[in-house]
């Protein structure tokens, strides 16, 4: 039951991130275009783009980090190796979740009047 109810969460807050994601990125573009005076949406999806490989590899470090702390076998599962896998499944992507998101919080400038002022620039422009 505790499994069900925490990936339910778990798909709730990943299908809230992807339905936020675009329109955020769009947001965000528009801000930079309005600022730079050009439109190079290759440049700030390639930068996302490397963001999110840099997030596979790090998911990739932080398994054999802890699968090493706890000694993971796969022959001979230990309660070390199963408290590793429930920090895999809970508590360090939530971690790595909240600090992208204050991070985010912190460093978003982008209120709903500028996000308008944007759109208004962005009319006049001739890109």
């Amino acid at each position: 039951t505790a499994y069900i109810i925490g990936m339910t969460l778990w798909g709730l807050a990943f299908g809230g991130f992807w339905t936020f994601m675009s329109p955020a990125m769009a947001d965000v573009i528009d801000s930079l275009v309005v600022t730079v005076k050009r439109r190079d949406d290759g440049v700030v999806l390639g930068i996302r783009a490397f963001f999110m490989r840099l997030c596979y590899a790090s998911q990739a470090l932080v398994f054999f980090v802890v699968h090493e702390l706890t000694h993971f076998d796969p022959e001979h599962i230990t309660q070390a190796a199963k408290f590793g896998i429930r920090l895999h499944m809970g508590l360090i992507p939530a971690l790595f979740f909240l600090t992208g998101g204050l991070l985010f919080w912190s460093k978003n400038d982008l209120t709903v009047a500028k996000v308008s002022e944007n759109r208004r620039l962005l009319s006049q422009m001739d890109i």
